[in-house]
Order: C-alpha cells, then structure tokens, then sequence
C-alpha cells in the first residue's frame, strides 16, 4: 500500500493489497502514513506468512507538522484472512489500524479533535493455520491507538479458527476506547479477549459476542487499568455451546473492583514488536465473579462492507 510518512496535506486512500499465495517474511501494511487514512485494505487467501500485518499503520510526531489542512482520521481501513498458513515466531501484532503517532494534541488551524478520529475498521479472521511458537505473544486489533480514543464501531470478526492471542476490539494508551465490538463464531481462543481496553481512559459501550467453540482465558466486554476511569455498558453475551469451563467473564472491570486473582493466561498488554514499542507488562489479569455475565443471543455478525464504487 502507500507509504508517505512525510507528506502531511492529507492521507493515504484507497489501497488493496490482495495476496493469494507465496511467501512473505515481513510485515505487510495497506497503508503507511501519520495523517487520514481510509480505506485501505489487507485480504489474504493463500499463502505463508512470518510477520504482522495492518490495514493502516502510522507513527511520527503529528504536532510539529499538523498545518490548516492537517488530517488524523483513520477510518474503514480492514484486513481480511480467509486461509493462509502463518508462522509466528517472535510477537507480532494483526490491526485493522494500529497508530503510534505522538503529539495529535497540538493540531492548529482547524479544531480537528482526535476523540473522533477512528471509527468503523475492521479486522477479519475467517480461516488459516496459525502456528504461535512457545512463549511469543499475537495480539490482535480492531484499532489500536497510542494517544487517542478509538472512536467506535470497529469490529472483530473470528471465526472456525484456533489461536493462542490477546484480542482487542479497541485499545488506547491514553485516550478512551468506547464503542468497540468482538464477535467470536466457532472457534478456539487461548487468551484474554476484550472489547475495549484503555491504560488511563474510559471504557464504555463495548460487545463481546461468543458463540460456539472453546475460550481458554479471561473475558472482559471493558477493562481500564485507570481506578478512576469510567467502565460501565460493556456487556459479553456467549451463545450456543460454547465450552466455558477454562474460561473467566465480566461485563466491566478496573482497580478496586477485584475480587480474587489468578495468574494470566496470557499479559494483558499487548507485546512489544519490531516496529511499534508498546509500554511494559500490565498487572496480572484476574478473575471475576460470573455473576455480571450476559447470557443471551448473540448479536447479528456483520460482513465486511463493501468498498464504495470509484
């Protein structure tokens, strides 16, 4: 896809990458750019795969550059895995957006607010063979962000697939993760599934729909490491039969509401990777009473949508 990490008039659109075989050993990205960037897209079908992979990843200090017709919205970028065999080996990262920008905060000119920046990616895992070697972490992403809040309606879709990873619908360092959803169809996952995560923010209106296969870990609908952040209308409904028996829920959770604790199953941070450093490891994971567990028909899972006509 597009790279242009200089160039910040206004952003990288509309780029599919679409692979159907081969072999790749690098990262791949749809989109590479610190400013706007809509929709750009990664879809895999075929082939051997030992890297991450993003629909659009940016970096760089966006404050220093940002002029009057700056633009930060990241928006409808996806990606797509259908088959494919991937071999993972060291930690890796797969994000529909996955942005690291610094410094958003200082944007002149035209009262651009980062708050409402992400909204409506994607990240689809419908197929594959994922071989995780022992002790390497994949962590997977509707929307990550360092510095904003990830909007909202960014999904995750899983389904007839096995994987030992950290799902996230939407996960934001500094900012809030409202509005996220993970929806998990007949597969097995080894590890905790959220569907926001914030480090300082808020974390509200986020879905986790299960139904069917195996969950091996903890389950939040919202999870904020901040005591005095706001958790609250995060709900996980599991459906079907969905084998529970090694696995922990709640609707919301942050400091000063545990009430026992365990070893994780895996960190609750995401991993640090060759491109993106992420902060250190997060206090362990814990175990919720299940009382605050929806059980309930699990909502409709959408496609992905189709992209606009040029």
């Amino acid at each position: 896809g597009d790279y242009d990490i200089n160039d910040t008039s206004y952003g990288v659109i509309d780029n599919n990458i679409i692979i159907s075989g081969g072999t790749i050993k690098g990262d791949i990205y749809g989109g590479y750019w610190k400013g706007c960037a809509f929709y750009n897209k990664v879809d895999i079908s075929n082939g051997i795969f030992e890297g991450s992979i993003y629909g659009n990843y940016s970096e760089g200090n966006g404050s220093t550059e940002r002029t009057d017709n700056a633009c930060i919205f990241k928006e409808n970028n996806s990606v797509s895995i259908t088959g494919g065999t991937f071999n993972i080996t060291k930690d890796t990262v797969f994000a529909a957006v996955y942005d690291v920008a610094t410094n958003y905060d200082t944007v002149t000119g035209n009262d651009l607010d980062i708050s409402r920046g992400f909204y409506y990616n994607t990240l689809s895992i419908k197929g594959g063979t994922f071989n995780i070697a022992n002790g390497v972490n994949l962590s997977i992403y509707g929307i990550y962000s360092k510095l904003g809040d990830t909007g909202g309606n960014n999904k995750i879709f899983i389904e007839n697939v096995t994987l030992k990873a950290n799902v996230y619908g939407g996960y934001s360092e500094a900012g809030n993760a409202n509005g996220n959803v993970v929806n998990i169809t007949n597969s097995t996952i080894t590890g905790n599934v959220y569907g926001g995560y914030s480090v300082s923010g808020d974390v509200q209106n986020n879905t986790v729909n299960i139904t069917g296969g195996k969950i091996v870990g903890n389950v939040y609908g919202g999870y904020s490491e901040s005591s005095t952040a706001q958790v609250s209308g995060n709900t996980v409904n599991v459906s079907g039969s969905t084998d529970t028996a090694e696995a922990t829920f709640r609707n919301n959770y942050k400091p000063g509401l545990m009430t026992s604790a365990r070893p994780p199953m895996m960190s609750a941070r995401p991993p640090m990777t060759s491109t993106a450093p992420v902060s250190s490891a997060a206090p362990d994971a814990v175990t919720e009473p299940e009382t605050e567990l929806t059980l309930g028909p699990t909502a409709p899972t959408e496609e992905l949508a189709e992209e606009p006509a040029a």
